[in-house]
């Protein structure tokens, strides 16, 4: 009897059993010493190595999966499960080409395997192939219309393609929520982000919103759904709502340095302004060397005009504004209503310069171009000057003459053209000292010649210029006429415009116009 039992204890195959057994329960150390007991008396028995395979995969042990399976697979090329396994832990480990080589076997070894179609899906997703990805998942649903995994990654993919409908997506989330109630709860939290993001994108913000505290609701630590709530929220100017996501999101997440001057923003528009000093110092300390950081936090706090730097430094300026340039028309125009080249357009018309004036105009701190269309008529050649070489690409389609990457005051004091009209749109808001800028863009004004400018204005208890905690500067409309007065030109108006909206508040400014 005690031989039989014995027997039973080192029999690879029922050792085996009792292997599978504790992996399918979950005791994964329990596990690996059953599969480690078969190995070492049937060092080949290509079940053992397969499955030890596949807990090294789960455990993230990618190297040592590979490697088993493919010593199963030497052994018993035509199991399915063993290539499907290894496709995942191919993809896995970035070789993406051989997981698709390996899923495909998977497939036409056992075209009925559900999972194989999965992993497949999986490997085309990452490698970029939307479509025959997406192909992959459907095939994984028609085959268990219950695989949680294949419906949550079709609604993944759907939401990327263009091809997709509106419709097409929520309903492809929504099934994958329907089956979520036996998946991990961070996967049903991910589905009701995806679906927050898809309705935003949309413009739905109040079921976005929905979403995303659903999100949170499953997944109370789920930064990316904390974030992306306090965002929506904001953007609603439901401002104190959006606090403490934004703050909770960020606890959990503090290299996401994006949210920090988001954060910062929302708590000076609540009058915050302590605790708003408090995040760009909190910004600075995690990216010392950050330009725009730096900048932020030396302007925290209302700095006065002796502590401030005289102007942005050129390394803030073009690391903002490259970051910028993709999204800054839309954010600029949609979201801040903003006003500045069709105020300067209609400074412009005033003074009588109309389409066909033929003029040589420089556009001083031109962005991505949005003063061109006005300025365009009225010229013989229309110059760009930026910092940004991102913002000028986004400029070059929109009919400049030429297009100049440079800092506006050194491009300005060597100049070697001469212009009838510079057009200064809100670049002068990263000045303070206005005396050198204002000078030199003077100089290069033939006689007659106009300057047209926007600043910010200063709130009526600065006597010259602040720099503000959005990192702008400010100008009191006495310093900014004193300094076009010390250039030689002769003011024909300033007047009190506002330039746009952030978070619901009016941004004022100065609109000047001045002749050489």
């Amino acid at each position: 009897m005690k031989r039989r039992a014995h027997a039973r204890t080192h029999d690879p195959e029922a050792t085996l059993e009792r292997g599978v057994a504790h992996h399918r329960a979950g005791r994964l150390e329990e596990a690996g010493r059953a599969y480690d007991a078969v190995l070492s008396r049937a060092p080949r028995m290509a079940a053992a190595l397969a499955m030890k395979g596949l807990l090294g995969l789960q455990r993230g042990q990618l190297d040592d999966a590979i490697s088993l399976l493919e010593r199963a697979l030497a052994i018993d090329p035509d199991d399915a499960s063993s290539w499907s396994n290894l496709g995942h832990a191919l993809k896995r480990a970035g070789r993406l080409e051989d997981a698709i080589t390996a899923c495909r076997r998977a497939v036409a070894l056992e075209p009925r395997r559900a999972g194989a179609h999965n992993n497949l899906g999986n490997a085309l997703r990452e490698r970029g192939d939307l479509a025959d990805a997406e192909a992959a998942f459907r095939e994984a649903l028609a085959i268990d219309p219950r695989l949680f995994a294949a419906a949550a990654n079709l609604a993944h993919v759907t939401a990327r393609r263009d091809v997709s409908t509106l419709d097409e997506i929520l309903s492809q989330i929504d099934r994958a929520i329907g089956l979520a109630d036996r998946a991990h709860p961070s996967d049903h939290a991910d589905l009701h982000n995806l679906r927050g993001n898809v309705l935003r994108r949309s413009g739905d913000s109040t079921s976005a919103i929905a979403s995303y505290r659903a999100a949170i609701a499953i997944e109370p630590s789920f930064a990316e759904a904390l974030l992306n709530l306090g965002r929506a929220l904001a953007r609603e100017l439901a401002l104190e709502e959006a606090v403490v996501p934004l703050e909770r999101g960020l606890a959990l997440r503090p290299t996401e340095h994006a949210v920090y001057p988001q954060l910062a923003l929302v708590l000076r528009r609540l009058g915050r302004e302590a605790a708003a000093a408090e995040v760009y110092r909190a910004w600075h300390l995690q990216v010392p060397d950050d330009p725009v950081a730096a900048h932020l936090a030396a302007s925290s706090g209302h700095a006065s005009r002796e502590a401030a730097p005289s102007r942005a430094s050129a390394e803030y300026v073009r690391r903002e504004f490259d970051g910028f340039a993709e999204t800054f028309d839309e954010v600029l125009v949609t979201r801040l209503d903003y006003r500045g080249p069709q105020l300067v357009a209609e400074a412009i018309a005033r003074v009588g310069l109309t389409a066909g004036a033929s003029l040589d105009v420089l556009d001083a701190g031109c962005g991505t171009g949005l003063a061109a269309p006005h300025l365009r008529p009225l010229s013989r050649r229309l110059v760009g000057v930026d910092l940004s070489a991102a913002m000028l690409r986004q400029a070059a389609t929109r009919g400049y003459d030429a297009l100049i990457e440079a800092d506006l005051l050194d491009h300005a004091a060597t100049a070697r053209e001469a212009y009838d009209l510079v057009a200064a749109t809100e670049v002068l808001l990263y000045f303070g000292d206005l005396a050198g800028v204002l000078a030199a863009l003077a100089a290069t004004l033939r006689a007659s010649g106009r300057f047209v400018l926007t600043v910010e204005a200063a709130e009526s208890d600065v006597e010259t210029w602040t720099l503000g905690p959005s990192g702008r500067y400010a100008h009191t409309r006495d310093y900014l006429a004193r300094e076009l007065e010390r250039t030689a030109l002769s003011i024909e108006s300033i007047e009190s415009v506002v330039l746009r909206r952030e978070l619901g508040v009016d941004v004022r400014g100065w609109l000047a116009t001045a002749r050489r």
